[in-house]
C-alpha cells in the first residue's frame, strides 16, 4: 500500500511541476516515474521477504529431518505402543511448526508495503495451525487465505466436512475443480468424493469421480470410481495418496503391528 501511495505521490509531483514546461510529456514522465518506483520497491521487498520465507522453510525442513530420525529410531527399537509413539512424534512436530509460526511475525512489517502480503501471511499461518489441529484459528484465517493451491482447497473441504456444512463443501469443490486442471485437481476430487461417501451420497461421489477421470489420470481416483460403480463401497480408499491425504486428518494411517524380535535362536526364549 505504501509503495502505491509513494509512487502516485511522486508521479503527481512530476506531472504538476512539469506540465507547464513539458506539456504532454509531463504525463509520460509521471507514468515512467510511477512504474520505476513500483519496480524498485517490489525488488527490494522481494529480497527481504524471500529471506524470511527461506528461513521459515529451513526451520520446517530441519524439523522434519529430526522428526524422521526420531521416527526411525523408534521403529528400530520395535516400540509396539503406536499411540504413545504417535503422541511423541506429534509433540516434536508441534515444536518446529510453532517456531515457524512465530517467524511469520517478521513478515508483518511488509504488509503496509504490499497489498497481498497480509493474505500470504494468513495463508501460511492457516496451514501451520491446520498441522497443529488448531481448527478454530484455521476457520478464522481461511476467509483471508489465498486460494492458489489445491491443498488449500482440500483443507477447506476438510473443514466444511467436519463442520457438517455440505452446501459450503459443494461450493468449495465447484471453485476448486474449476481453478485446477489435470492431476493438480487430484486432492480436490479425492477429498470431496471421500466426504460424499462418508455421508452416504455414493451416487454423487460417482458423479464427481466420473468428472474427475475425464481430465485426471490419477490411478487412485480411477480405482475408487470402479469400486463405487461395482458396489464395493468399503474398498473406497484414499490411502494411496499417502501423506498428502493423511495431513488432512480426516483419517488416521493404519499402523502395521510391529513384531518384537526374539533372541536366542529358533525355539529359544527371548531375554
Amino acid at each position: 500500500m505504501l509503495s502505491l501511495i509513494i509512487s502516485l505521490s511522486v508521479a503527481f509531483a512530476i506531472y504538476f511541476s512539469s506540465v507547464e514546461s513539458l506539456g504532454g510529456w509531463s504525463i509520460f514522465w509521471a507514468i515512467i516515474a510511477f512504474f520505476a518506483i513500483q519496480v524498485v520497491t517490489a525488488l527490494l521487498l522481494r529480497g527481504r521477504i524471500m529471506k524470511v520465507q527461506q528461513a521459515i522453510q529451513a526451520t520446517i525442513m530441519d524439523g522434519q529431518k529430526r522428526l524422521n530420525v526420531k521416527m526411525t529410531q523408534m521403529q528400530q527399537r520395535g516400540s509396539t505402543n503406536m499411540k504413545v509413539a504417535q503422541k511423541v512424534l506429534e509433540s516434536e512436530q508441534a515444536k518446529f511448526i510453532n517456531q515457524a509460526l512465530e517467524m511469520t511475525a517478521e513478515l508483518e512489517q511488509y504488509s503496509k508495503w504490499s497489498l497481498m502480503m497480509a493474505k500470504q501471511i494468513a495463508t501460511m499461518r492457516m496451514q501451520f495451525h491446520f498441522q497443529l489441529k488448531e481448527y478454530d484459528k484455521v476457520d478464522a484465517l481461511l476467509p483471508k487465505a489465498l486460494m492458489m493451491d489445491p491443498m488449500i482447497y482440500a483443507m477447506k473441504l476438510a473443514r466444511d466436512y467436519k463442520k457438517g456444512d455440505m452446501d459450503a463443501m459443494a461450493k468449495t469443490f465447484k471453485k476448486g475443480k474449476t481453478r485446477f486442471r489435470g492431476d493438480k485437481s487430484t486432492m480436490i476430487f479425492a477429498t470431496y468424493s471421500w466426504a460424499l461417501v462418508k455421508k452416504g451420497k455414493v451416487d454423487e461421489a460417482i458423479e464427481a469421480l466420473n468428472e474427475a477421470v475425464k481430465k485426471n489420470s490419477n490411478e487412485i481416483l480411477m480405482n475408487n470410481l470402479n469400486f463405487l460403480k461395482n458396489g464395493k463401497v468399503k474398498q473406497f480408499s484414499n490411502a494411496g495418496l499417502g501423506d498428502m491425504w493423511y495431513t488432512l486428518y480426516l483419517e488416521e494411517m493404519k499402523q502395521k503391528p510391529v513384531r518384537m524380535k526374539q533372541r536366542g535362536g529358533r525355539g529359544g526364549r527371548p531375554f
